[in-house]
């Protein structure tokens, strides 16, 4: 395992021959960057951002086949700001009930997750959970969520942008559950799905949703 409470510290490797065996875990620590890495195997989640733990990036790396129910994990509202770019997170199979999600944000604020690839994940590729501020952008999501969840979806989130990402091959494209307010979904593209493109929920209010392309889902 790794763990990061430092300041201002990098750690990089090679994907390709550079292991982590376990997780990565930003806890108190600010503006760290753990860079190229393929975490594998880990029964935790493979990266948590936790416990005042800001500002942090996890970038280029890759976290095949996850044993844990989310493979990336941001959680209390203390660990704000944290970046996750450019990342690769590839489940067994979207049949085989872990990871549950790719990425899980519960309670954290002001997270930017741009430019990674999620792909045959069980349940949900990234899901905001009481999450606030966050910058969803410009993800690839492929074949996530069997039998009736979603490549994106918000539990009770508010002010957040979801913009520019790519869902394809998912149950349902981006879930926009009970208590959501405040939030931005534009410009995404979302196609081939099992249900719809963009579902609300009749408790939700006050979100802004546009320019989206919506094409060849079932409903």
């Amino acid at each position: 395992n790794v763990v990061v409470r430092a300041r201002d510290f990098e750690l990089s490797g090679n994907q390709t021959n550079t292991v982590i065996s376990g997780r990565v875990q930003f806890q108190f620590g600010k503006r760290n960057v753990v860079r190229g890495f393929t975490i594998r195997k880990s029964a935790t989640p493979a990266v948590e951002f936790r416990s005042n733990g800001a500002t942090n990036t996890l970038r280029n790396c890759v976290i095949p086949h996850s044993n844990s129910s989310a493979a990336i994990y941001v959680y209390q509202k203390s660990a704000s700001g944290n970046r996750i770019f450019s990342n690769r997170i590839v489940g067994w199979a979207p049949t085989v009930s872990l990871p549950n999600y790719g990425v899980y944000i519960s309670y954290g604020a002001g997270t930017v997750i741009s430019n990674n690839v999620i792909a045959h994940v069980y349940q949900y590729g990234i899901y905001l959970d009481h999450a606030r501020e966050s910058r969803i952008g410009r993800n690839a999501l492929r074949t996530n969520g069997s039998g009736s969840y979603a490549g994106i979806a918000m539990y009770a989130a508010k002010s957040n942008r979801i913009e520019s990402n790519t869902i394809q091959n998912c149950y349902r494209g981006i879930e926009i559950g009970n208590s959501n307010r405040g939030n931005l979904i534009a410009r995404n593209r979302v196609f081939r799905g099992g249900q719809a493109g963009i579902m609300l929920s009749s408790t939700t209010h006050s979100n802004f949703v546009f320019a989206n392309e919506i094409w060849s889902n079932s409903s």
